[in-house]
Formats: C-alpha cells, sequence, structure tokens
C-alpha cells in the first residue's frame, strides 16, 4: 500500500468498521487502536533486536581462540621480596630527609650571615633618607594628633561657653521680667506727694532696688543729701565744694534715694539709677588710675564720690543747663 504508517492504519481500520476515511479520523477509538498496534510493534522489533543480539554473542563466544598471556614488560625487580623493597624505600625515605635539612640549615646560616653583614654595615644615603624620612613622617603624625586634640578642646570650650551665655541670656531675661515696673514713675511721685500718707518708702519692681523715697538732707548743708542717714555733725567742707559736687543739682526734688545700704540714687522719671555715692577709698581701689579729684566731696568727716551712670551724666546737663 502506498503512504505511511498513520494513513495505511486509518483505511485498514475504516474498512474493518465498514465507514469511510474521513469518518474514521474523527473517532476516539482509531486513536487508542492505533497507539496498541504501534506500541506492540515497538515491543515485538525490540524482542527481535534482542534476540539477534543474543544470537550474534553466542556466535562469536563459540569461535573465539584462547587468550595467549603477554609477558611482563620492563627490567626484572631488583629484590626478591617484598621486605627488601620496603626496607630498601624506607632508606631512601631517609636519606632524602637527612640531605632537606641540611640544605634547610646551610640556607638559614646564609640568610643569618647577610642579615648579620646588613646591620654591621654603615648606612647608605638611601637608607639615612629613609629614616629622616620616617622621622619626619612620625613627627608630622604628632603634630596632626596634636592640632586635632586642640580642634576638639576648642570645640568643647566654645560649647561650654556657649551653654554659659544661654544661661547668662536665661537669666538677663528673667532679670529684665522682674525689673519691669509694676508701678508708673507718675503714681510713685503722687504716692510721695500725698500729705496724708504716713509711710515715707514706696515699693517698685525695679532692677537694682525695691522701694525708694526723697532724700534726707544734711542737717548742716542742706545742698548735700546724707548719704547713709547718720546725720553726723561733725562736718568739714571746702568752700567751694557746692560749685563741683554734682549732687546739688539732683536734689531735693530730681531724685529718689534706694531703700538700705545699696547707695543708689534713682531718676523719678524713668526709675532708672542716676548713680551710686561709694567712699573714695572703694571708688579708688575700682578705679586706681582716675584723676577727676573734682568728683569728690567731703561729708561727715568722711570723702564721698557720686559715680555717675550714663543717664545721670545726662540728667546732669539737662539741669545745669536750667
Amino acid at each position: 500500500m502506498s503512504g505511511n504508517t498513520w494513513t495505511n492504519f486509518v483505511k485498514d481500520w475504516a474498512k474493518d468498521h465498514d465507514t469511510t476515511y474521513m469518518c474514521a479520523i474523527s473517532q476516539p477509538e482509531l486513536k487508542k487502536s492505533y497507539k496498541e498496534h504501534k506500541q506492540g510493534k515497538k515491543a515485538e522489533k525490540k524482542k527481535n533486536s534482542f534476540q539477534e543480539i543474543k544470537d550474534a554473542v553466542v556466535s562469536i563466544a563459540t569461535e573465539r581462540t584462547p587468550v595467549v598471556e603477554k609477558k611482563s614488560r620492563g627490567r626484572p625487580s631488583k629484590y626478591a621480596t617484598e621486605e627488601e623493597k620496603k626496607k630498601a624505600k624506607k632508606e631512601k625515605t631517609l636519606a632524602s630527609t637527612r640531605r632537606i635539612r641540611a640544605a634547610d640549615k646551610e640556607r638559614a646560616a646564609k640568610i643569618a650571615a647577610e642579615e648579620k653583614a646588613r646591620r654591621n654595615a654603615p648606612p647608605t644615603k638611601e637608607m639615612v633618607e629613609k629614616s629622616q624620612l620616617e622621622k619626619l613622617e612620625e613627627e608630622n603624625k604628632k603634630l596632626e594628633e596634636k592640632v586635632q586634640k586642640e580642634k576638639e578642646h576648642l570645640a568643647f570650650v566654645n560649647e561650654r561657653q556657649r551653654k554659659w551665655d544661654e544661661a547668662e541670656e536665661l537669666k538677663r531675661r528673667k532679670l529684665q521680667k522682674d525689673s519691669e515696673l509694676i508701678i508708673t514713675p507718675a503714681e510713685v511721685k503722687k504716692l510721695l506727694n500725698d500729705p496724708n500718707r504716713k509711710e515715707k518708702w514706696v515699693k517698685i519692681n525695679g532692677l537694682y532696688a525695691g522701694m525708694v523715697r526723697k532724700p534726707e538732707l544734711h542737717p548742716n548743708r542742706p545742698e548735700y543729701p546724707d548719704p547713709y542717714g547718720y546725720n553726723i555733725k561733725k562736718t568739714v567742707i571746702d568752700p567751694d565744694d557746692i560749685n563741683v559736687y554734682p549732687m546739688r543739682y539732683f536734689i531735693p526734688d530730681h531724685i529718689y534715694k534706694s531703700f538700705g545700704d545699696t547707695g543708689f540714687w534713682y531718676d523719678p522719671i524713668t526709675l532708672a539709677p542716676l548713680g551710686q555715692i561709694v567712699s573714695l577709698f572703694d571708688y579708688k581701689e575700682k578705679h586706681p588710675n582716675n584723676k577727676e579729684i573734682r568728683k569728690i566731696s567731703l561729708m561727715d568727716d568722711r570723702n564721698w564720690v557720686f559715680d555717675m551712670t550714663p543717664l545721670g551724666k545726662i540728667r546732669l546737663k539737662e539741669l545745669m543747663k536750667e
């Protein structure tokens, strides 16, 4: 029949089942039958192939001639027994080990001699330059470490100063807040001029004083205040004191005295300090090179100095113009 295995099988199957070729292709029984047919063909082919190989092997085995033993190649062994062979191998190994050790000792002795000669040899120019370079590198390393430590110390000092400045700023702000007036200068003046008020002091929330009042004049010289309220009658005053001492321009209507022994005197307009009365001794300790003797006045057997603030100097000029 012409065609391949598949088409021939389909034709035979259609003929056996009394159907056409096209109808047979669409039948699942056809595919199943073709699969069984194909598996049977493979098994039969495998069986025939195995039988052919078996027959060929049997035929070769029956016709094979006896194998001729080959002669050993090379020289005959030097040793009659295996023990002699092992003993000779051991001696060769020991001899080889001795040679290797001797060579190692000789090499080590040579290296030691070269190292000794190198140490005892005078330094060359290259060695001196290398040593100097290493020394410079070591010095540079130490210098860099020193600079780094100084930088770290400076950073520590700056950080400490920053924290201190922040703390001082907080203190300053708190002090400034505490110094804000809770009573106006006009109210203070009104209270001090009230004839029905028995208390001489008026409480304020100033920066340096808690209470102020009008000054008491010196009993022997009304132009001078009594700095600490001693009222000592022994008074030594130069004839021209009144012309040089600035306190006469501030009192009796232009100044308030602070409570206690602080020596501060305050401006009635702003309640800010105009200056402080201090002893001449303390003033010279504070300003040893000051030669302005005209600021000095004599009161109660002692020397007093009125150390003015910037606001006090401004007020003095204004009052002297009047």
